[in-house]
């Protein structure tokens, strides 16, 4: 009976599926970095706010257009990522900052870029998703300063996000159309 016993286990042993595996060697490559900021473009992507006449100043904040979709995001909404890669045996930190020290102008007046802030949202599925478990950048707004830190991060890893911009409407300004510019830069050191 021992014998018995032992040769049905053999038999449903050798019956069982066989389990197949695969192998994927991802080299470790050279450092990099790639930063997106709206549409995959060389364009400056522009965000508009239209402040009307009777409510400027009274600190309700305007929601920004940008009449572009920059998918994963959904449309006026600008989508931002930021990617590194170092090898393991040399780990090092990527900081995303943004410039936002010149004010938006007309003529002679000015509005501090202070005034404009944001609203973060995850990107949702499809081309330029986010990873599983993105870094987040949390909303928040404009420091008016040369290199506010927007997120760090070690390297092999994505920090992606959706903002929506406001301009914050806090003061009585001068009409006109004011322009400026934020630079985004992304840097390994």
């Amino acid at each position: 009976m021992k014998s018995l016993l032992t040769g049905t286990a053999l038999a449903l042993l050798m019956a069982a599926p066989v389990a197949e595996a695969a192998t994927v060697v991802i080299g470790n490559g050279t450092p990099r970095l790639i930063l997106r900021i709206g549409t995959n473009n060389a364009t400056v992507n522009l965000v508009s706010i239209n402040v009307p006449g009777a409510n400027v100043g009274d600190g309700t904040p305007v929601v920004g257009t940008s009449g572009i979709t920059s998918a994963p995001c959904a449309a006026n909404l600008v989508y931002i990522s930021a990617e590194n890669r170092a090898t393991p045996a040399n780990s090092r930190t990527a900081t995303l900052t943004v410039s936002s020290a010149t004010p938006l102008t007309t003529g002679v007046f000015t509005i501090p870029f202070t005034q404009i802030d944001w609203i973060s949202t995850t990107p949702g599925a499809g081309p330029g998703a986010c990873f599983a478990a993105p870094i987040t950048i949390a909303s928040g707004a404009f420091t008016g300063a040369a290199g506010q830190t927007m997120t760090s991060f070690l390297n092999s890893r994505r920090a992606c996000v959706c903002k929506q911009f406001r301009y914050l409407n806090q003061n009585v300004v001068s009409a006109g159309t004011y322009t400026g510019r934020v630079t985004y830069t992304l840097a390994m050191p």
